[in-house]
């Protein structure tokens, strides 16, 4: 167990807690909850980095470490949006066919990419992968700090509702890009690589 596997580890334990808050929000009301909750997908979130520049400094890159880490992001992410449902203002903000799509691409890639590298080709993140990963990360905060502090805010409303469009064009073609390079890959390997 790497340091950065412990700091990954450390990041997935958040990510439930921050789950477990956000299990019992049901209203804008709960503000304190929702800026604990807030709070907690802002460690979890921003220490992203850390694990990987411990990977990096310590040279304790490990096969572990490369699938666990995106792992969680994407996990928390999925989750945070997931539970921020069952709060109404977010359920008119955030359709949940986003969601939907949110989920399914994530399904669809890490089958590709699992698929990819069990047949020893590599599939790592490209471009589009990195900027859906950041819009949806904005998109996943917003949710759960727009109860506390925004609503009736024109400027927040619009900050959301474009985060969602945002979110599902970027999904949605970063999502297609994959398929098409993954389709491209098993063809160049031969049959044996499908």
């Amino acid at each position: 167990m790497t340091l950065a596997n412990k700091i990954t580890l450390g990041r997935f334990l958040l990510s439930l807690v921050c789950f477990g808050v956000l299990g019992v929000i049901t209203s804008p009301d709960q503000k304190t909850l929702l800026i604990v909750a807030y709070a907690l997908y802002l460690v979890v979130s921003l220490s992203d980095a850390l694990d990987g520049w411990a990977a990096r400094r310590y040279g304790e890159i490990t096969e572990i470490g490369r699938i666990a880490d995106p792992m969680v992001d994407k996990i928390l992410v999925c989750g945070v949006l997931i539970f921020t449902q069952r709060i109404e203002v977010i359920r008119d903000l955030i359709p949940t066919w986003v969601i939907v799509l949110v989920v399914v691409r994530e399904f669809v890639v890490s089958g590709i990419r699992a698929a990819a590298e069990a047949k020893g080709i590599p599939f790592p993140a490209n471009l589009w992968g990195k900027v859906k990963a950041a819009v949806q990360m904005v998109l996943a905060g917003a949710a759960v700090i727009y109860p506390a502090h925004c609503i009736d805010v024109a400027w927040c409303t619009w900050f959301v509702v474009i985060s969602v469009w945002a979110t599902a064009v970027s999904t949605l073609v970063s999502g297609l890009i994959y398929v098409r390079e993954a389709v491209k890959i098993f063809r160049r390997n031969g049959p044996s690589a499908a």
